[in-house]
């Protein structure tokens, strides 16, 4: 079992001693990155962002492959440049049916799963979106992290 706490909102000394509980009862704990209204990360604050490195070092967090340093810049108000493949590799489907990027995105492009064609997968590949770069979703960085493995025809982001 793994729990996870958003830093960015409360008191970041309360995050950090609810990661130690978590830890110390043998769970794994994750720290997500409070976002604005568009789904993008809002930087910490200088405390924040100590009691985040904290949080990264304690025991009981993902495994190696499954790391996430993309979340370093982004706690620091700086961009991670990277290629984000969602609407290809992975997508949302709300109650309606409609097929959105991402949690985050929803709204885009809100259509119908019975209409997403492969077309529209492969054009969701190779598109740049504007909002990868303040990106703080993990599933999404997972997703596309295969693609630094393997070379690339496709201009990046």
């Amino acid at each position: 079992m793994r729990v996870n706490g958003v830093l960015g909102s409360g008191n970041p000394a309360e995050m950090e001693e609810v990661a130690k509980v978590v830890v110390g009862f043998g769970f794994g704990f994750q720290c997500s990155l409070m976002r604005d209204s568009h789904g993008q990360t809002l930087p910490l604050s200088d405390e924040a962002l100590q009691a985040y490195l904290r949080i990264r070092g304690m025991k009981g967090r993902l495994p190696a492959v499954l790391h996430d340093n993309f979340q370093l810049p982004l706690a620091r108000g700086e961009r991670k440049p990277w290629k984000c493949r969602a609407g290809a590799r992975h997508f949302e489907v709300d109650g309606a049916g409609l097929v959105h990027l991402c949690q985050p995105q929803t709204g885009s492009p809100a259509k119908p799963l019975a209409e997403y064609s492969v077309a529209d997968i492969r054009q969701q590949f190779d598109c740049g979106k504007s909002c990868s770069a303040r990106c703080p979703i993990a599933y999404a960085h997972l997703g596309s992290r295969l693609d630094g493995l393997r070379g690339q025809n496709s201009a990046q982001a």
